[in-house]
């Protein structure tokens, strides 16, 4: 189901998609963006089966946004917009003899597209697995593995530790960052699990895969927040682990059982805490989240055609 309404950026009211977008239709008299942006910000593809890129998002939002008529404020799908663009400039490089980019595979669980399949120069024979990754810098942080190390605080000119200044850390000493391996790899756990699931597939159809790379650029880049977060370039190369097939597998097949029970009883079971972001999702990042309080409330049975008009 598409997204019904509007949040108009300037008021936070809403308006209904398709009256924003008819002539003359903006209820402010001036549009806060152009039409096809709007049309764009508002596209929902229909589910049909989990893809790789679902890993981290449980049945209960998929199900939700199918289901429900719901509001989003188009500001919000910006950077989703950027990202599909780049996407689509980048494929054009798969002319380039031996590159394969944005092509579909599939096995018999699953179908991806791949960003691009790359000739491994160092491996004759096998190739890297890349994924283009459009992320806010606090995800980037994450990534690498940064983290305080707080045997190494920052020392001021009068020889003391330096403390910060302001935000939720005021008063708090600041310390200098290391980089933590296993720390990285719990936070990329999304993008091991998809770029994995992609690596089985592409290795079906005989491409094998000697590494897997996402390619991050910190959607706020060079800002003071994306500085102070540790986060100095635009794009960065991180790598992205081995995992068993078994696992990945597994976890795929779960997936998707979840979401076939979802829809065939009306009753999604809710997000996990590593799908709700330990709570951080259902504050704002969530646009059913109402929908889902509301589950709760009537003891999770909530049928589509109490939600739908």
């Amino acid at each position: 189901m598409p997204v019904k309404w509007f949040i108009c950026p300037p008021d936070k009211e809403t308006i209904e998609v398709d009256k924003c977008l008819s002539q003359r239709g903006c209820r402010l008299g001036e549009r806060c963006s152009t039409i096809p942006y709007l049309r764009k910000a508002a596209q929902e593809r229909p589910w049909k089966r989990v893809t790789p890129s679902q890993a981290g998002t449980g049945p209960r939002i998929t199900y939700l946004k199918q289901v429900c008529d719901y509001a989003i404020n188009p500001y919000d799908q910006a950077f989703a917009v950027i990202g599909q663009g780049s996407h689509g400039k980048l494929s054009t490089w798969y002319l380039t003899k031996g590159f394969i980019s944005e092509e579909g595979f599939s096995d018999d669980l699953i179908k991806g597209i791949p960003d691009l399949l790359e000739p491994d120069e160092e491996e004759i024979g096998f190739h890297i697995l890349y994924d283009y990754k459009t992320s806010g810098s606090y995800k980037v942080r994450l990534a690498l593995g940064l983290t305080e190390d707080t045997d190494n605080p920052k020392i001021g000119k009068g020889g003391q530790p330096l403390k910060h200044t302001s935000g939720y850390k005021r008063g708090k000493i600041k310390y200098h960052d290391k980089i933590d391996r296993e720390y990285a790899k719990k936070n990329i756990l999304d993008w091991s699990l998809q770029l994995n699931r992609y690596r089985i597939v592409v290795e079906h159809y005989d491409f094998p895969v000697s590494r897997m790379i996402c390619q991050a650029i910190p959607r706020d880049g060079n800002t003071w927040i994306a500085t102070n977060r540790g986060i100095m370039e635009c794009v960065y190369l991180i790598k992205i682990p081995r995992l068993d097939d078994k696992y990945v597998l597994d976890f795929y097949a779960t997936l998707q059982e979840d979401h076939e029970r979802a829809f065939e009883s009306n009753v999604p079971r809710i997000c996990n805490a590593w799908e709700k972001w330990d709570g951080r999702r259902c504050k704002g990042y969530c646009p059913v989240s109402s929908y889902c309080d509301n589950m709760e409330k009537d003891g999770a049975i909530y049928k589509p055609k109490e939600i739908t008009e």
